[in-house]
């Protein structure tokens, strides 16, 4: 369901991309808000997208651990008030700087993300050093003990 407003909109199909976007709202305001954003981003409408965003943020939605690494927010990278939004709860790069990979993570290189627009946003990283040598881990950033953030310590 996520998925669909964004698929309509890449395909040019306004009409069919708002209709969807709305229903979208109407079933999942507040359980999906931080994902209403990330589709309004995509679409290019900044202003809506942080509204969303204060959204998310008031109905505490788990959704914004993702946000450093959502690809879906690009459209609004460049937009002035992204910054002091990832600094108001604490995702900046400088807040997440303050954060190391520990253990065999630390071998952490190349970032592919996948299923874009889909409720499980799923992250793949490889290669990770384990004690065997090389390979692959898949990580699922909504959460889980497998999930990316927790490879994550403050320092």
């Amino acid at each position: 369901m996520i998925g669909l407003p964004m698929a309509y909109y890449a395909l040019g199909q306004a009409a069919e991309s708002d209709a969807a976007l709305t229903e979208l709202i109407d079933k999942h305001e507040q359980g999906w808000a931080y994902n209403i954003a990330y589709v309004l981003a995509f679409r290019g409408e900044a202003d809506r997208a942080f509204e969303w965003l204060d959204k998310a943020v008031e109905y505490k939605d788990s959704g914004l651990s993702q946000i450093p690494v959502q690809v879906l927010f690009a459209n609004i990278h460049d937009d002035p008030r992204w910054l002091p939004f990832l600094e108001s709860i604490g995702k900046s790069p400088e807040q997440l700087g303050r954060y190391r990979v520990r253990g065999a993570a630390a071998a952490l290189r190349g970032l592919d993300l996948c299923g874009l627009g889909m409720v499980s946003t799923c992250m793949m990283v490889k290669p990770v050093l384990g004690p065997q040598g090389p390979e692959s881990r898949h990580f699922s950033p909504r959460g889980g003990s497998h999930g990316l953030f927790s490879l994550f310590k403050r320092i």
